[in-house]
C-alpha cells in the first residue's frame, strides 16, 4: 500500500478519535490505551481496503432475482468464457469480416432482437438508466401518462417521478393510489402525450379494494392511438417462471 494512503488513513482515524473524545464517547486511562485504539482502527481500515468486500452468501429470502443479492447468478460456463475474453483483446468495435470499425451494440442487438422479436435493442447496466434513456428519447418536453399507484420508489432512492423529471418528460399521473381504470388513461390523452409508462411494483403490493387494467389493455389502446408503451419491469425474465414452479 502506498505511503500517502497509509498517512491519509492515520490522519483520518486520528480525527475520528479526537471527535469521539470531544463528544465524550470515549475516554482513556493512559496514552497506551489511546494508541492501542488508534492502531486497531488504522489496521481495520487498511484491511478493508486490501480485502475483497463481496462475499458469497446463501439466498434464503424466497426471492430468486433479489436486487440486494446481485439478482441472477452467472453460470460457470459463461464466466469461463468471459474470463477467457477479458484476459486479452476482443473485437468490441471491429467487424472481423470487413476489417472496418463496427458498432459495439451490434454484438448484443442481434441476440436480443432474435430472442425477443424486438425491432432493435440497447443495453445499459441498470434499470434506472433504461427508464431515463427511454423517456428522454421518446418524451423529452412532452407528456407521459402513468398510474398514480405505480409511482414507485425502490432502494437507492430511485423514485420514478424524479427520473421522469430528469428525463425532460412531463408526468401526468392518473387514477388513484388503489384504483386506476383504462378510462383514466383515455381521459388524460392530449396532443402533447408522447407515451404511456407502466411500472411494475416489485417491492410492494396493494391489496383489497383495488383495480388496474391489464398491460395488454393499455398496449392495445395506446397502439390504436399511435403511442408507444414503456414498461418498467424491474427484474424481468425471458422465460415463464411459472414453468419453474414459481408463482410470479
Amino acid at each position: 500500500m502506498k505511503h500517502e494512503i497509509i498517512v491519509s488513513i492515520i490522519r483520518s482515524e486520528l480525527k475520528s478519535v479526537r471527535q469521539e473524545i470531544n463528544k465524550h464517547k470515549v475516554s482513556f486511562k493512559n496514552k497506551e490505551d489511546a494508541l492501542s485504539l488508534i492502531q486497531s482502527k488504522v489496521v481495520s481500515k487498511m484491511q478493508q481496503l486490501t480485502s475483497l468486500p463481496m462475499k458469497k452468501v446463501i439466498n434464503a429470502t424466497g426471492v430468486v432475482l433479489h436486487t440486494g443479492l446481485g439478482r441472477a447468478p452467472y453460470g460457470k460456463e459463461m464466466m469461463n468464457y468471459i474470463s477467457e475474453l477479458l484476459t486479452g483483446y476482443v473485437n468490441l468495435e471491429f467487424d472481423l469480416e470487413s476489417g472496418e470499425r463496427g458498432e459495439r451494440l451490434n454484438l448484443t442487438d442481434f441476440l436480443l432482437t432474435t430472442i425477443t422479436g424486438a425491432e432493435s435493442s440497447a443495453v445499459v447496466n441498470n434499470n434506472a438508466a433504461a427508464v431515463l434513456l427511454s423517456l428522454n428519447s421518446i418524451a423529452d418536453g412532452k407528456e407521459v401518462i402513468v398510474s398514480r399507484g405505480e409511482l414507485i420508489e425502490i432502494g437507492g432512492s430511485f423514485r420514478l417521478p424524479d427520473v421522469m423529471a430528469k428525463s425532460g418528460a412531463r408526468m401526468v399521473d392518473v387514477g388513484t393510489t388503489n384504483r386506476t381504470y383504462l378510462k383514466d388513461y383515455q381521459e388524460a390523452l392530449t396532443s402533447e402525450t408522447a407515451t404511456i409508462l407502466i411500472a411494475h411494483t416489485s417491492n410492494y403490493r396493494i391489496e383489497g379494494f383495488t383495480t388496474s387494467p391489464e398491460p395488454t389493455e393499455i398496449v392495445k389502446w395506446a397502439h390504436e392511438n399511435d403511442l408507444p408503451v414503456i414498461m418498467d419491469l424491474g427484474s424481468g425474465a425471458l422465460f415463464s417462471t411459472i414453468k419453474a414452479k414459481l408463482p410470479y
